[in-house]
């Protein structure tokens, strides 16, 4: 527990090293600013990131980090997803949306399993078609929805809500827990979307108490989680309606509370960083995770797949731009 805190800890002070230098102007920007945004997903990962590391020092204090960091991307996801068809229409998804999810993931698969001495390719082949669902289950779910996304809007866009109500079932009933826990995160991102103009006009007092609302609500689920006759349904429905309750009232809070802070603390360069190397960054954190035994060890492995991110992002998007022309 003491190095998780001590992690916490070095990534704190990193962050307001950071503000100190950054020069975001103070003036209050839009909740969903592109800007901030990428703050957001920065936010989001460190949080992933402190879960998968805290459970390498062996505590589950910051379990529920995962899910409200990836309930996060998930309404960050659905939210550009339904701005950008405001904007662009359907045409051209799959090359400019659902090929930027796919490819990195793809190039990136192909290098992992490349330096393992043993390659089994059947599982390489479910991997990377999304057959078989391995430990990047995030990755796997995201492009499910979209893939709903694409099919709802382009083939049935009148019945586009019962198509993702549809999809938020099957995800609850069908596709296990982990997944159960974020059923409505991407639904909710594309309804904030249809209803940005209510939230362009929300009074920051208002914000603050629907965020405080948000918080109390996922803490009093947590606290209810840990009572030994819910833990005694762990597996069920039940157990996943609850853990409903902690990671997508948290994870929309935590978006709030983040817009009510001032704008610099939050749109500093370090967790912009993070934030648009996201996507990369938790690609290449889970291959390293092994390694970590301390928070000096856990930094380093941070800060390497920081670098390896970045050189990623790189390479990925010049493919992309050479093959989308």
């Amino acid at each position: 527990m003491i190095q998780s805190f001590m992690l916490i800890s070095i990534l704190f002070v990193t962050t307001i090293i950071s503000v100190y230098f950054s020069k975001i102007p103070s003036e209050r920007v839009k909740i969903f600013n592109i800007y901030l945004t990428n703050a957001y997903r920065g936010v989001a990962i460190l949080m992933v990131v402190i879960q998968h590391c805290a459970g390498e020092f062996g505590t589950n204090l910051f379990t529920p980090f995962g899910g409200i960091g990836v309930a996060i991307f998930l309404i960050l996801s659905g939210f550009g997803l339904s701005e950008s068809f405001k904007k662009k229409g359907i045409n051209g998804f799959v090359t400019k949306k659902l090929w930027r999810v796919w490819l990195p993931y793809f190039l990136f698969y192909v290098v992992v399993y490349l330096l393992h001495e043993k390659c089994d390719y059947k599982l390489f082949f479910l991997n990377v078609f999304s057959i078989r669902q391995d430990d990047y289950w995030y990755v796997h779910y995201m492009l499910r929805c979209y893939l709903v996304f694409w099919g709802a809007y382009r083939f049935a866009y009148k019945y586009r809500w019962w198509i993702l109500a549809a999809f938020s079932c099957y995800t609850f009933f069908g596709m296990g827990m982990i997944r159960a826990e974020q059923c409505l995160s991407f639904p909710l991102g594309i309804l904030l979307s249809e209803k940005y103009s209510v939230l362009e006009h929300a009074s920051r007092g208002g914000m603050m108490k629907w965020a405080l609302a948000l918080i109390v609500f996922g803490i009093i689920c947590l606290a209810v989680k840990q009572l030994p006759e819910i833990r005694a349904y762990m597996g069920t429905y039940l157990y996943s309606a609850v853990e409903l309750g902690i990671k997508l009232p948290l994870g929309l809070g935590v978006m709030i509370l983040l817009w009510l802070l001032p704008t610099p603390w939050v749109m500093n360069p370090f967790l912009v960083l993070c934030g648009i190397l996201s996507y990369e960054l938790y690609l290449v954190h889970m291959q390293l995770l092994g390694s970590v035994q301390s928070f000096v060890s856990a930094s380093m492995i941070i800060l390497i797949s920081l670098l390896l991110a970045y050189s990623m992002s790189v390479v990925t998007k010049r493919l992309q731009n050479n093959i989308l022309k």
